[in-house]
């Protein structure tokens, strides 16, 4: 999946499970976390290349460990969240070792990325963010406007680096050569090219960034109403 996919199935899945729990998970955290695994496109240069150490399930679960020492099942969604990244998206696109380093097991239904199966799980992925925020009111993110300006600032830069180099198709297959795994890449650079999808996923982008810009306008707006600044008594 692109990150939109990841972000969106993260919150979907995160929620999900901490529905049962009572749990109000971060909203802004839930897609940050979906998004990292990917982080492993830009540190070619350490040698750690795309789809080993930050896609592996082994990886995550060491990873949580001291997190569900000290918040217990507060730490549950978020697993989730990074967890589903692997087991979801990238089991749907390509072909994943999910147990690196303990074992070879490349495991995948081996779908191009834009392929229309993967496509249309991205906009349905968005689809049901949207409602799901919506409809239920999810503004429990809003710790306060600072720290909530900063995690939907960390949210919407890997977005518009997406968007950056799919306004070039060379420079996107360029950079993607250059960081991913070429076996993997070379069964979707066809459709890779076909701008018509590329378009579509890049407007798919651009929809989730303009409504999470409107919806932390519009929950840091109420926040303050509901906790305005106390003056000073002189």
């Amino acid at each position: 999946m692109f990150l939109l996919g990841h972000a969106c199935w993260a919150y979907l899945t995160g929620r999900l499970v901490s529905h049962p729990l009572g749990l109000r998970p971060n909203l802004y955290l839930l897609l940050i976390l979906g998004m990292l695994p990917d982080v492993d496109l830009i540190l070619g240069s350490l040698d750690i290349g795309h789809r080993t150490v930050t896609h592996s399930i082994i990886f995550w679960s060491i990873l949580f460990v001291p997190f569900f020492v000290k918040y217990r099942k507060v730490a549950l969604p978020y697993f989730v969240a990074a967890s589903q990244h692997i087991l979801i998206g990238d089991l749907i696109v390509g072909r994943t070792n999910i147990l690196w380093p303990v074992a070879d097991l490349r495991v995948g239904l081996g779908f191009p990325i834009l392929s229309p199966l993967n496509l249309l799980l991205e906009a349905a992925g968005l689809v049901l963010l949207v409602a799901v925020v919506v409809l239920g009111k999810d503004r429990s993110h809003l710790v306060d406007r600072k720290k909530s300006a900063v995690l939907a600032l960390l949210v919407v830069i890997p977005f518009a680096t997406f968007v950056i180099l799919a306004s070039s198709e060379g420079l996107l297959t360029s950079f993607l050569l250059e960081q991913s795994d070429a076996r993997h890449l070379e069964k979707n650079l066809p459709s890779l090219l076909d701008s018509r999808n590329l378009q579509i996923a890049v407007a798919m982008h651009l929809s989730l960034v303009f409504f999470i810009g409107i919806h932390f306008i519009a929950t840091s707006k109420r926040l303050f109403r509901r906790n305005p600044s106390s003056t000073t008594k002189t």
